[in-house]
């Protein structure tokens, strides 16, 4: 293994740990260079394929309904054109990335049940007394429907300007 394999494992571990407990030291921009350049050089490094995980004691954890993977990053029109290739699909919606938080939301007969983070994919936390506060999470769905719902958290810029200008 070349040192900067070494170097560039150890950067991305670290600052995924920081990113993880709320202490971020760099713009995502420049982790990804750093997640792009391992790519590059050892395509089959083990980070790549690891799913991230919160590593907080904060909450309760929860199993998944089904595993939840990580979606892979598409950086440039070539490296989308490959994707779509392998897809196998002939037609796709485009949407801009918004970043936020995965999260899976558990239904029992209809009744909304829990919410739970990503976490390592199998196992996420327990984060159903925030996701009853959230707005556009449905109570109940269908008498029948037990099973999960997977979407993305995310906090409006009002919402942040307003409520959480000192954080990040």
């Amino acid at each position: 293994m070349s040192d900067r394999v070494t170097e560039l494992e150890r950067e991305i571990r670290r600052h995924q740990e920081l990113y993880y407990n709320g202490e971020p030291e760099i713009p995502d921009a420049q982790f990804d260079l750093l997640w792009d350049e391992l790519r590059r050089i050892d395509p089959e490094n083990p980070i790549l394929h690891e799913v991230g995980a919160d590593r907080s004691d904060r909450f309760a954890k929860r199993r998944h309904v089904m595993p939840m993977g990580s979606q892979e990053k598409a950086a440039d029109p070539d490296a989308f054109r490959k994707w779509a290739d392998r897809s196998g699909h002939a037609e796709f919606v485009v949407q801009h990335k918004l970043d936020g938080a995965s999260i899976e939301l558990q239904y029992q007969d209809g009744a909304f049940a829990y919410g739970v983070t990503r976490g390592d994919g199998v196992v996420g936390d327990d984060v159903t007394a925030n996701v009853r506060r959230m707005h556009g999470v449905a109570d109940a769905v269908s008498d029948s429907f037990t099973g999960a719902v997977r979407g993305e958290v995310l906090l409006s810029r009002e919402l942040h300007r307003t409520r959480y200008a000192d954080k990040a």
